[in-house]
């Protein structure tokens, strides 16, 4: 076991984190937004 998998390891964990981020970015303005359109309606 050298220090690629390491790496491999490491990169993947970033990614996932990443996702978390985008995630719940995308659930934030989706909030909003039904948030709005009730207020519409």
């Amino acid at each position: 076991m050298g220090p690629a998998p390491t790496l491999q390891l490491l990169f993947s964990a970033g990614s996932f984190s990443h996702n978390q981020a985008m995630v719940h970015e995308a659930n934030q303005s989706f909030t909003e937004f039904s948030w709005l359109m009730s207020l519409l309606s």
